[in-house]
């Protein structure tokens, strides 16, 4: 059984890997194609706006405007579409950046207050546990906006002695763990396993605290040392 465990652990693992690859893949084509296209086609739209004599107010120039406020919120879709694929400034700057930037992302969809704290501003971890750590932060924050009714949470990223560590709190309506509404045959809602299935295919642990009007606490720590992951120690 702790073999199959094991084996199952690391078929996981390399699942993950193989969705995160194709991720990469599809905000680079984006990126390369459609989006540099629709900059172009903007440009271009831009141009023969503001070549059309200002006396001339047709029709024409109004529906040309139509078009370009129609392109420039597509352009915007796409981007938004390419970070949330994969956040540039994972692969770029490291995990503390992209959680900066998806902080205030989701401050700006939904008006909560977030606070950032980040011991590992000048370092990198090992790109799977950069990428396991920010689909779970990423994870924590979409069930934030969807369930807790919060207008403020605190993320924490800290680089301690023996282990480095994730922590989402929030000040929303909080939940009594045991009582998750669950898929059939699971053990806990979908969220709450894609965040400890995440966890546990680096290694990590998972847990979830939370009371009904408590708001909630989800944490994630990796081990370091000696008997941790290789990648880790130090």
């Amino acid at each position: 059984m702790k073999q199959r465990n094991r084996e199952l652990r690391e078929l996981a693992s390399r699942l993950t890997s193989v969705a995160e690859e194709e991720r990469r893949r599809l905000s680079r084509e984006l990126h390369d194609s459609i989006g540099q296209n629709l900059v172009a086609l903007t440009m271009d739209m831009k141009a023969i706006r503001d070549s059309l004599a200002a006396e001339s107010e047709t029709a024409a120039r109004s529906r040309l405007g139509e078009a370009l406020n129609y392109l420039q919120e597509t352009t915007g879709y796409i981007r938004h579409l390419m970070a949330e694929l994969r956040p540039p400034d994972l692969d770029d700057y490291g995990l503390a950046a992209a959680l900066r930037w998806y902080a205030n992302l989701f401050s700006q969809r939904t008006e909560a207050a977030v606070l950032v704290e980040c011991d590992l501003e000048a370092q990198r971890l090992p790109p799977e546990i950069e990428t396991a750590f920010f689909r779970i932060a990423q994870e924590a924050l979409t069930n934030v906006a969807r369930h807790a009714l919060a207008n403020r949470v605190e993320l924490a990223l800290q680089f301690l002695t023996d282990s480095v560590r994730l922590t989402v709190v929030d000040n929303g309506v909080g939940f009594d763990p045991g009582a998750v509404p669950r898929p059939p045959g699971a053990k806990a809602g979908w969220g709450l396993i894609t965040m400890r299935e995440r966890a546990e295919g680096i290694g990590g642990r998972l847990r979830v605290e939370s009371a009904p009007g408590k708001g909630t606490r989800v944490s994630v720590e990796l081990k370091r040392g000696p008997d941790a992951d290789s990648s880790l120690a130090g």
